[in-house]
């Protein structure tokens, strides 16, 4: 079945049939994304990374006002990598494609950030590995933890040897 005719069995075995659904095809050079829960809100962030909401990107002058993003040290596409000033990384840390680190941030040795966003003002530990993660301002994550597909909000501390997995959210002040 194509995706139109499985919505329309959806809808016509749907409880909810009073309610109005409308449809619109956007233009292709146009984007659309709702953030629902905390998958949509990473995909959506790594699509703004990746450039795909042009002209709503990392550096877009919204951000200005409260970030300095505008001041980041971009690397060109492919990489989409935008590294703020002041951040202090150790020489055998890696940074991959599609990643953001904030201002004031230190990543110790043998690190890897990857597909992430890192908030300002955070510390990473020695041999910590960081996949496809948010992480928001103030937050430390102590040496040899492990952080995958997951959410972090502000000023949170993971001590060492700990291993968070896909899909958990750590709130403020943890």
């Amino acid at each position: 079945k194509t995706l139109k005719e499985e919505f329309i069995v959806q809808l016509n075995t749907s409880e909810i049939t009073d309610d109005l659904t409308q449809a619109y095809i956007l233009p292709s050079n146009f984007y659309f994304g709702e953030v629902a829960d905390p998958r949509t809100y990473g995909v959506i962030t790594q699509d703004i990374i990746a450039r795909k909401c042009y002209p709503f990107v990392v550096d877009f002058p919204v951000f200005h006002a409260s970030t300095d993003f505008h001041k980041m040290v971009y690397i060109e596409a492919p990489f989409n990598k935008y590294v703020a000033q002041n951040v202090r990384r150790h020489l055998t840390s890696r940074i991959s494609d599609s990643t953001v680190i904030g201002k004031n941030t230190v990543i110790g040795e043998n690190s890897l950030i990857e597909q992430s966003v890192i908030g300002t003002n955070c510390k990473i530990g020695k041999n910590v590995t960081i996949k496809r993660c948010i992480i928001w301002d103030n937050t430390e994550i102590h040496d040899n933890c492990t952080v995958d597909d997951s959410l972090i909000l502000d000023s949170v501390i993971v001590n060492q040897n700990c291993v968070i997995e896909a899909g958990t959210r750590l709130d403020k002040n943890v």
